[in-house]
């Protein structure tokens, strides 16, 4: 028995210091008592200068804090728990960067709170990826735009190439407003494959 539960706490261990998201386990009164390494790489203090802290010092500052300790309170009275909350974190360097929360309350038998369970996700690369793609959309609705003008006119010239061809008596003045509406449909058809070539990039993206 004493050696399958040495192994189970192991296996728990090598669990705890290979997640990379940051883990805390903290006391009632959000001391920290416990946590991995994953947490000394997200927010920049070696495991000494977290151990035995409150967590305000991860905070970007008071303000903050009190609002975190808001939604969490709110959370766990309505939902029992504080799951994928996104909210704003500060490193030891005092780079302010996004994560992503998931705080669950620890209770005794008796239900009282003994502490809590707080993982931290650094979620930089996943906003940038956000942002990228915001703005490729963006670029992406504003092509769309001028093409769609672009087709407009295009389409409103062959049109008036066409009419203008229709009531030519003369074969060469017609022959040259046939030569200018191909020319215009081929530019078209040249405009709508770019777009779509573009929409593809921005999907892609």
């Amino acid at each position: 028995a004493d050696t399958m539960l040495r192994e189970s706490h192991q296996l728990l261990e090598k669990i705890f210091a290979s997640l990379q998201d940051a883990l805390f386990i903290l006391d009632d009164t959000a001391t920290i008592l416990r946590c991995n390494p994953a947490a000394s790489q997200i927010f920049g203090y070696p495991q000494n200068e977290i151990l035995g802290r409150k967590t305000a010092f991860l905070h970007v500052d008071a303000t903050a804090l009190a609002e975190f300790q808001r939604q969490l309170g709110s959370a766990i009275e309505t939902r029992g728990v504080l799951d994928q909350f996104e909210f704003r974190m500060k490193r030891k360097n005092g780079t302010i960067f996004p994560t992503e929360h998931s705080v669950l309350p620890l209770t005794d038998a008796s239900g009282t709170l003994i502490g809590w369970v707080s993982v931290v996700r650094d979620i930089t690369a996943r906003k940038r990826a956000e942002e990228v793609l915001f703005a490729s959309n963006q670029k992406l609705h504003l092509l769309t735009g001028l093409t769609r003008h672009d087709v407009t006119n295009k389409l409103a010239a062959i049109h008036l190439l066409d009419d203008l061809a229709i009531a030519e008596s003369d074969p060469l003045k017609r022959g040259e407003y046939l030569r200018k509406i191909s020319q215009a449909t081929e530019e078209t058809e040249a405009i709508i494959g770019f777009t779509k070539e573009y929409e593809n990039i921005g999907m892609a993206s």
